[in-house]
């Protein structure tokens, strides 16, 4: 039985940790950041376009001048989103039951 978990768990770790090493190397490099950078950024045809708006004395309006955004609220991310919040709410208040158990029983 214990050879079976042990079996088991070392490829789960092993994931976990090459996961982990790669969020953590894609945080150090800044690709995150980069991405928005590129999203936020205006396009040269857009560029062009403003300042030929604001030559001929047109109404500026943002919207205009940036690309919309692919928005991806459906039913299956909302029902995610509230399943991980009950889950989170389930797991701190489990947390602060243990801790305060802890915390009478140390004292």
């Amino acid at each position: 039985m214990k050879s079976k978990i042990k079996k088991s768990f070392l490829p789960i770790f092993c994931i976990l940790v090459i996961m982990f090493i790669a969020v953590y190397v894609m945080s150090l490099t800044g690709y995150y950041e980069s991405v928005e950078n590129k999203n936020n950024t205006l396009t040269k045809e857009a560029i062009t376009k403003f300042e030929k708006d604001v030559l001929n004395g047109e109404v500026i309006v943002a919207s205009n001048y940036l690309k919309e955004r692919e928005t991806y609220d459906n039913l299956l991310s909302r029902i995610g989103i509230k399943v991980g919040n009950l889950i989170e709410s389930a797991f701190n208040k489990v947390m602060r039951f243990i801790l305060k158990e802890i915390e009478g029983a140390i004292d």
